[in-house]
């Protein structure tokens, strides 16, 4: 019975944890020189929600564990990654190649 009511607790306190919105975030850097990207487009493939990095090369995007996000600018190569498992924030930095 303690068990049984050990287990209940544990999903009552954990549940509201997992249903929060997350978030991935990061720097996306030229991988030729090393400077800050502006203006890169980033798409979470589940949801389509976008956002634009800012003038530091610095991004946020709602996204859950296991989501897709792409990451366009005109004249380099598409790239996309997985968020990773992780509780609420992920730093995902990211270094952008012309192909």
């Amino acid at each position: 019975m303690h068990y049984l009511k050990a287990i209940l607790l544990f999903i009552y306190i954990t549940l509201p944890v997992t249903t929060t919105a997350q978030n991935m975030q990061g720097t996306i850097t030229d991988a030729v020189n090393g400077s800050p990207m502006n203006f890169v487009r980033i798409t979470n493939m589940r949801t389509s929600q976008t956002s634009v990095i800012d003038h530091n090369g610095f991004y946020t995007i709602p996204a859950n564990t296991g989501e897709t996000i792409v990451f366009c600018y005109i004249g380099y190569n598409i790239t996309r990654k997985k968020k990773p498992k992780c509780v609420l924030i992920s730093t995902l930095n990211l270094a952008m190649a012309p192909p």
